[in-house]
């Protein structure tokens, strides 16, 4: 299970919504619950004060009473309280409600409106003080659990008791919740709060039924019960709620996370720009003046991980560059793992010769931990998915020694942010003792023993072949069928679908000429380039700016054809650095390392935007890189940045 971050509270959990005012953390004590909205059977809709709440009463845990009086039927807020040792003190109670107020975004003082004791104990009791602390706290009902009904007795105050004839404390978590009367006894429910998704970067608010850290999902993986909209209005009226989870996900319930949402993609998780969304309206960037570009195609995933401090982590994909482009422009950390180290099955495709699984998160510890467990070798991806070789793991576990410096490539074009690598660099090479090297991308790829003769640009424009051909065959050929019959029109696309789901521009023997291009290519560069030795699996780290270099890259086309402002991908130019690990099968990370300021075109002041910069290494080497990025937090060079405006 993932290490929790407050108490593994199942209630923490907030929900989405984008039609909820926004709401703060203030609440005044013993607000009465106000109901405001049914949204299906059994799923209600409250407030407590100025604070938005959810629950859902289907799945909630019955108690039956053995004495107490009965409620009108209505729900009423309570807070659970699990003692851990059979006698509860006035301490006790007073240091677990410290605990949910610290802790639990959930909590606050109006759920102590009704306090329910349990104890995993065969007998336990509230003493003296216990029970005078309680009258400070003005509670209209005291429920107790089975282990207290002996001693229920002795208990008086201006509360009502009641006791509980059976208690199955391990269903129910502690911190807030809610309850009611009915035909079963008393029905205890788990209450979310509702969050207002001011940077629209969700699809679909999701409540779970186990406890765990909060994680978003990219909205192209399949979860049980809710349509895989994959951005794509027309794909969403062809499609029907999906009848299992991606192993992908599933793999992560099933370590105790929770997902709180789908978050958006660009239309069937493609490179667009902004200003090219068509079904579905762009996310915006929490960083800076609010609309600079939050790239594609995981653009939700990095503007909520950037937005929102009640997310722990976002799951997006990468084919070309739609992990680390995104945890570049929001200054988060986001990567490309190694080629075939995560299972794509329930997943919207693009290519299965380059598609590939990433995780966001603001934390470069939390973000380790959860790469480590969620890419298990039991989910990684058949070879003949990938048409790579094998992983190398015929080498030491020790760090590489060499960084190299692409010249080719760098240095970033804004020179405050250059000198943000370059401080960042020269803290690297003293903690870590390891050396800069000039290294030169283009004239690698060109002497590569095989292919034979192939510059950078014949190289790199085999990915096209196999984005083309795959993205036609997985996904355009059904679409365009089965839309044509149901509706008898051609389905609403952007470009460059609109015209690619047509036809294939590839026939199938280009597309396996381009794999086994690419096949011989990686085998070289995994012998010459980044290669494996004795001590370490990757012999060297090469640098890489997936992003603008320290430029502001605005969600607004025009605005980028400005002085000091740069696109993200410029129009017309091919092999930028973000398209080498798709076609070799390296691990790149993005990691963010500092700001600068610029001046904004949409507010006219000066703003704030993140640096940061991207760390390649040999396919296979995701764990030995995960040790260096551990090893950068430690020596304080890499840091958790924070939600909203500045990174930093």
């Amino acid at each position: 299970m993932f290490g929790v971050r407050t108490l593994a509270l199942s209630a923490v959990a907030g929900l989405i919504t984008s039609i909820l005012a926004d709401h703060t953390d203030q609440s005044v004590k013993q607000n009465a619950l106000k109901h405001v909205d049914t949204k299906a059977v059994g799923e209600h809709i409250f407030q407590l004060g100025d604070i938005t709440y959810f629950t859902d009463t289907i799945h909630a845990t019955c108690e039956q009473a053995a004495s107490g009086p009965d409620t009108d039927g209505s729900l009423f807020p309570i807070t659970h309280i699990i003692a851990d040792t059979p006698v509860v003190t006035a301490n006790f109670i007073e240091d677990v409600i410290s605990k949910y107020e610290q802790e639990d975004d959930v909590f606050n003082a109006d759920f102590l409106q009704a306090i329910f004791f349990t104890c995993f104990n065969a007998s336990a009791t509230l003493d003296a003080s216990a029970i005078q602390y309680l009258s400070t706290l003005n509670p209209s009902k005291l429920i107790l659990g089975k282990a207290f009904g002996d001693h229920a007795s002795n208990i008086t105050g201006s509360f009502s008791v009641t006791v509980l004839s059976t208690t199955n404390a391990a269903s129910l978590p502690p911190g807030p919740l809610v309850a009611r009367s009915e035909d079963c006894g008393l029905a205890i429910s788990t209450v979310y709060r509702l969050y207002t998704d001011d940077t629209r970067a969700f699809v679909d608010g999701v409540y779970p039924t186990s406890e765990g850290q909060r994680f978003a999902v990219k909205d192209i993986f399949n979860l049980q019960g809710i349509i895989t909209t994959s951005g794509s209005a027309s794909w969403t009226r062809i499609s029907e709620p999906a009848n299992v989870t991606a192993p992908a996900i599933r793999r992560l319930l099933d370590l105790g996370g929770v997902i709180v949402g789908k978050t958006k993609t660009t239309q069937f998780a493609s490179a667009a720009e902004p200003w090219v969304w068509d079904d579905v309206y762009p996310p915006l960037n929490p960083r800076g003046d609010g609309m600079l570009s939050c790239s594609g195609s995981s653009a939700g995933s990095a503007s909520a991980i950037a937005a929102y401090d009640w997310l722990d982590y976002a799951i997006g994909s990468d084919t070309g560059t739609s992990m680390r482009r995104p945890a570049a422009v929001a200054g988060v950390y986001g990567q490309r793992p190694s080629h075939g180290r995560m299972t794509l099955e329930g997943v919207t495709p693009i290519s299965y010769s380059t598609d590939t699984a990433g995780v966001f998160c603001r934390d470069p510890y939390k973000w380790v931990k959860f790469s480590r467990l969620w890419y298990t070798p039991a989910l990684y991806q058949d070879r003949s998915l990938t048409g790579l070789p094998a992983y190398d793991v015929s080498h030491g576990q020790s760090l590489p020694k060499r960084i190299l410096y692409p010249v080719d490539y760098l240095p970033l074009k804004n020179p405050a942010a250059e000198n943000i690598l370059q401080g960042f660099l020269t803290k690297v090479t003293r903690a870590m003792n390891m050396e800069i090297e000039q290294f030169n991308w283009t004239a690698s790829f060109e002497k590569l023993s095989q292919p034979a003769d192939f510059n950078l640009a014949r190289l790199l424009a085999n990915l096209l072949v196999m984005w083309t051909h795959e993205h036609y065959e997985l996904v355009g050929k059904s679409l365009v069928t089965m839309y044509e019959a149901r509706y008898g029109s051609y389905p609403r696309l952007e470009p460059p679908m609109r015209d690619r789901f047509r036809s294939p521009d590839y026939s199938s023997a280009e597309h396996e000429a381009a794999r086994e291009i690419r096949r011989l290519a990686a085998e070289a560069f995994e012998q010459q380039v980044l290669y494996s030795t004795a001590d370490t699996c990757s012999e060297s780290i090469i640098l890489s700016d997936i992003s603008t270099g320290g430029l502001p890259a605005y969600r607004e086309e025009k605005l980028n054809l400005s002085p000091n402002a740069s696109f993200l991908a410029p129009p017309g130019i091919a092999g930028t650095s973000g398209d080498f690990c798709p076609f070799f099968g390296c691990m790149d990370v993005t990691v963010p390392i500092g700001q600068v300021s610029y001046w904004s075109k949409k507010t006219l002041r000066e703003e704030t935007m993140p640096v940061t910069i991207g760390l390649i290494v040999k396919r296979g080497c995701d764990l030995m890189l995960y040790d260096l990025i551990e090893k950068l937090a430690d020596a304080d060079i890499l840091k958790t940045v924070n939600t909203g405006v500045r990174a930093f």
